[in-house]
């Protein structure tokens, strides 16, 4: 049998061993008593043929893999949660967009990661020249760009390309086992070594759709997801560096003067997610709590039009089905038609959208907002509708003592990043509604304890009793407050992207890593202890990005999956202890 058919019959066998070890109750291992000689012989099989495939194409997957054990703040516990391995840069084929659509301000885009990590790899100790003695390589292409730029079919035919490159075909390989030819078979080497690739903007599906699938031996970095990486959003150094300007020019205040909770979210439309909107339901009139919103206006007050809609003889024409949401809406239409690419500088353009495409559409939206209280709540949206400049934002953000972040359009947001960093420069507390699987949406679950740094809440309570976690958070002492703080503090480095200013990387690191030992010990005492004047440089949240794939590689090498453990200081099994409830 070839190596394939080999391959797929050992990991058929390979799954009905692990059920028979685990639980010879379980119904599937007495389907097959007279099979186990061969799934022992296909476990054998499948061990033998993958561990020969490795040690053959890819000597530096033999590196042990160090196990993982939790780690609450950096400095704390003895484990090393920032691992390293060699980086290389994969830059091939037309995987950008032309300059003139790029999109406005994109440095300081929220999903511009893939940027900041490209910079970052330049001259990163980490990095090495061949491919094939890499333990990762990364993908320099700008997905996400092309998603906010709306080149949806672009970035699938770059997808395509990449696959296409990435993926050499059998006769190839079978050919370079012949003779060996560098330039040509070095991806041969290389096709098993584990690949990362940025995709923090999913608002336009996925690449691959109608193409090739992702390998098994893929790592992505991501805003939120299962299987993968989850990063934070960007948020830029410069950014940083003007709120702790003007954090230290604010009085500041004893924290039983503080007031108590502080929201300022996108509030979706009910049909895609009600949890905002429960939760401003709930806290808009609360003293102490100031519930913001830009959009409610137009995201559920447009839908107070749905009284009519629910007349049985409803009826109207066209042009009130396109124009009934302007007087809620009216900013947010210009804003969806303004062109934020670098060659249209912002202009307007096309027609505004229809707000409900017919009468049928009307309705079926509105079965979403039955219970919504209409005489009672509108008032409070359209005071609730207030836009914060930059400056009344961090503002708030330092003079509050909590700021509440929940799932919106997506189970994760910039708020996360935001409000831990406004912690960290002496602002209000993260408090974290959960959805789902925390590590799912929570940046450095692996190693970091967010019970250290933030105030958990399961979706479930806050949708039904902000009350309860209101009268919990107004109990938190200065001193248990404090303590928080002072962890943000540490772990601040995480969570701003920092611009390289200079080169990082010297000539005896170039070709690998053994001889960038001493760097590499410096700028990981740097992330870890804060930026120290021995440090070549101080980490910023692209290294320990880097080196969070670096600690998935290991994972792939191992055969172990990719998706959280319950072990992990940031899965919701390990966070059980800090929710409030």
């Amino acid at each position: 049998r070839d190596l394939k058919t080999a391959e797929k019959k050992g990991q058929y066998y390979a799954t009905l061993l692990s059920c028979w070890m685990e639980s010879t109750s379980h119904w599937p291992c007495w389907l097959f008593p007279s099979g186990l000689f061969y799934v022992l012989a296909g476990f054998l099989v499948r061990s033998t043929l993958v561990s020969a495939q490795l040690q053959h194409q890819h000597p530096i997957a033999r590196v042990p893999y160090k196990r993982e054990t939790p780690l609450g703040l950096p400095g704390e516990h003895a484990i090393e949660p920032l691992p390293r391995c060699s980086f290389y840069l994969w830059d091939k084929g037309k995987m950008r967009l032309p300059a003139k659509y790029t999109p406005i301000n994109w440095s300081n885009n929220q999903f511009s990661l893939e940027l900041h990590l490209q910079r970052a790899l330049q001259q990163h100790p980490w990095r090495v020249q061949k491919e094939e003695t890499a333990d990762l390589r990364f993908v320099a292409a700008n997905l996400s760009m092309m998603c906010t730029a709306k080149k949806v079919f672009a970035a699938r035919q770059v997808w395509r390309d990449i696959m296409a490159q990435l993926r050499p075909t059998t006769a190839q390989c079978a050919e370079c086992a012949r003779v060996w030819v560098p330039d040509r078979c070095a991806q041969c080497a290389a096709q098993h070594v584990p690949t990362v690739v940025v995709l923090t903007n999913k608002e336009c599906g996925v690449p691959w759709v109608n193409g090739p699938s992702p390998s098994s031996n893929f790592v992505f970095i991501q805003d939120h997801g299962r299987r993968g990486i989850v990063a934070p959003f960007v948020l830029p150094e410069a950014r940083v560096a003007t709120w702790r300007t003007l954090a230290k020019q604010l009085p500041r205040k004893d924290w039983a003067d503080r007031p108590l909770l502080f929201f300022a979210m996108h509030v979706p439309k009910l049909y895609i997610s009600g949890t905002r909107y429960m939760i401003w339901r709930q806290i808009r009139s609360t003293p102490g709590v100031l519930a913001l919103s830009s959009t409610i206006n137009c995201t559920i007050g447009q839908f107070s039009y749905c009284r009519r809609a629910s007349q049985q003889n409803f009826n109207v024409s066209k042009e009130v089905l396109s124009s009934y949401c302007n007087e809620f809406c009216w900013y947010k239409r210009a804003k969806d038609r303004r062109v934020e690419l670098a060659a249209s500088n912002g202009r307007i353009t096309g027609e505004p959208r229809a707000c409900a495409a017919s009468q049928n559409t009307l309705r079926r939206n509105c079965r979403s907002y039955h219970e919504v209280q209409w005489d009672n709540e509108l008032a409070d949206m359209h005071r609730a509708a207030t836009e914060l400049t930059g400056t009344q934002y961090v503002a708030e953000m330092m003079r509050f003592r909590f700021c509440i972040m929940a799932p919106g359009d997506f189970v994760s947001s910039p708020k996360i990043v935001e409000f831990a960093v406004a912690g960290g420069l002496g602002g209000c507390i993260p408090v974290i509604v959960v959805s789902g699987e925390a590590a799912n949406m929570l940046p450095y679950a692996r190693w970091l304890d967010w019970c250290s740094i933030a105030y958990m809440v399961k979706e479930k309570t806050a949708v039904r009793h902000m009350d309860r976690v209101l009268a919990q958070l107004a109990n938190v002492s200065a001193h248990a407050a404090e303590a928080k703080r002072r962890a943000l503090e540490a772990v601040l480095g995480a969570f701003v992207f920092k611009e390289p200013t200079q080169p990082r990387v010297s000539a005896n690191c170039a070709e690998g890593l053994d001889s960038c030992t001493a760097l590499a010990a410096d700028s990981r005492q740097a992330g870890l202890a804060g930026p120290l004047k021995s440090a070549r440089f101080s980490w910023g949240a692209a290294d320990f990005l880097l080196a969070e794939a670096c600690a998935s590689s290991q994972r792939l090498r191992q055969g172990l999956s990719l998706e959280s453990t319950d072990a992990w200081p940031g899965s919701s099994e390990s966070l059980r202890r800090c929710f409030i409830r």
